[in-house]
């Protein structure tokens, strides 16, 4: 029996005798919550090469019973496994290698999910701006520019009290400095943080999900020019990830969308609330051309879209509603839910021995990559040459949506390096060579690379997961810009 139930049913004891005082019972909870946390740091602990050496071993026992037993500790234990897994070819059972391969892929989904969650920092006490920004970048990844700030501003020094406080968050409070603004560059897309005279458009309305950030940029009435007995009210936010997350392209549907007027606006709810899980339970209704009620319908209910997220930054979209000719409410809120495919789990594939490689296979969560074969010539310059290789890459997940986006394949890194070496060559392009359901065979072509090829490996960074990642939007009490006067 562990000491954590020893301790809770001696404090049970305790009450029912009545010689349990607050000083006691303070004691008593003190020492649980220390045995649990020494219990999670065990847990924790745990996860070692030696650990998961014996239980690898294990999973070549004689015993039925004992190799289940080890293939479900190992997967209990998390993804810390995974850097202490032995390489296929070190494993001689094959029972063993079956079962390790198992626990690899599974553990790397696990992590690709994982993956998507919010980056989170824990900082407290007052530091400068610079250091700031250098532990956000630490802790979580993400790359924030601050070029554009001066040494002065650099040093200004921000007090923070962030226990493990999302990225979004901690962006938030940097932008909400009177001298400062977050923003995604209009040249080249990436997050930085600016002097806020620079910015041209602030969002009005804002709401952080997870790894995303919803920003609305503008809320305008306008005549609706096919129905002169109703307007149309045009939302137009953006939806942006973290800067390490790679999505792919945002689905809406418009069934999830609805706005709420009047009083309904400015509590943010209202009966018909879209949920994060499907459309209001009662889809909003129009009586003829307008909404009835504090809420409104979408001009198009049954409309879907997807937006490709082909370059860095957030992708903009638009939702139109309709309302009566007569209304002017000067505030909405909006509810309702997009999807956003993600390309989880960056993973380096190496490939090394090319001057003999031939259809090798790595294999990563949901993601096979086969190097075909690796073609080695003489180069331009002296004791330089060229390499082509030969590269196949297929997901588990394929379908239209695959299809439709296939591009961003095309955009993962590639690269020849030589091991303990910070030399690197990038190719000079690519041919596609086929491409079908959820798989493409790609031709990389790299010049001027060293002659000797022996020591020279190949590395291709591809997500191992496509995963569709739902985020719900509620944003209350956004202001309505005033239309213009009507001509007479």
């Amino acid at each position: 029996m562990s000491n954590r139930t020893l301790g809770t049913r001696r404090l049970l004891e305790l009450r029912a005798t009545g010689r349990c005082d607050v000083r006691r019972a303070a004691l008593i909870v003190t020492l649980l919550v220390m045995g649990a946390a020494a219990s999670a740091s065990a847990a924790a602990d745990e996860v070692t090469g030696e650990v998961v050496g014996r239980l690898v071993q294990q999973l070549d026992s004689d015993r039925l019973s004992e190799r289940a037993a080890a293939e479900r500790k190992l997967q209990s234990l998390g993804p810390d496994v995974l850097t202490h897994l032995p390489a296929p070819g070190r494993i001689r059972s094959a029972a063993a290698r079956d079962a390790v391969r198992r626990v690899r892929e599974s553990l790397e989904r696990t992590q690709a999910k994982q993956s998507v969650r919010p980056s989170r920092v824990t900082l407290n006490g007052t530091h400068s701006l610079r250091e700031v920004v250098r532990q956000i970048a630490t802790q979580t990844g993400n790359t924030v520019r601050t070029m554009s700030l001066s040494p002065e501003t650099l040093k200004e020094p921000l007090s923070c009290v962030w226990q493990a406080e999302p990225f979004w968050d901690c962006m938030e409070t940097i932008g909400r400095r009177p001298e400062l603004a977050v923003r995604f560059s209009p040249e080249d897309g990436v997050l930085e943080i600016v002097p806020k005279p620079t910015v041209d458009e602030q969002a009005i309305a804002t709401s952080n999900v997870g790894a995303f950030r919803i920003a609305v940029r503008s809320v305008t009435l306008r005549p609706d020019f096919t129905d002169r007995t109703r307007k149309v009210i045009r939302v137009r936010y953006d939806v942006a990830a973290e800067p390490r997350l790679r999505p792919l392209f945002v689905r809406v549907s418009n069934a999830y969308f609805q706005l709420t007027v009047s009083d309904a606006a400015a509590s943010g709810s209202s009966a018909n609330e879209s949920s994060a899980n499907g459309p209001p339970a009662t889809p909003p209704t129009a009586k003829g051309p307008t909404a009835t009620g504090d809420v409104l319908a979408p001009l198009d209910k049954n409309a879907r879209r997807e937006r490709p997220a082909d370059r860095p930054g957030p992708v903009p979209l638009s939702t139109d509603f309709v309302v009566s000719r007569d209304w002017s409410g000067d505030r909405v809120g909006m509810t309702g839910r997009i999807e956003i495919e993600v390309a989880a789990g960056q993973e380096a594939f190496v490939f090394r021995n090319l001057s003999t490689a031939e259809r090798v296979v790595r294999r990563r969560g949901g993601v096979t990559v086969t190097l075909d074969r690796a073609v080695l010539a003489s180069g331009k310059q002296p004791d330089t040459g060229t390499v082509r290789i030969d590269l196949r890459v297929a997901y588990d997940q394929g379908g239209p949506a695959f299809e439709s986006h296939r591009t961003w394949a095309y955009h993962n890194d590639a690269f020849l390096r030589l091991p303990g070496r910070a030399d690197r060559w990038s190719h000079n392009g690519f041919d596609t060579q086929a491409a079908a359901e959820a798989a493409v065979k790609l031709s990389y072509r790299f010049e001027d690379v060293p002659t000797d090829p022996e020591g020279l490996e190949f590395v291709y960074i591809a997500p191992t997961l496509l995963m569709t990642v739902p985020v719900p939007i509620a944003l209350p009490n956004i202001p309505v810009e005033s239309p213009p006067a009507e001509q007479p």
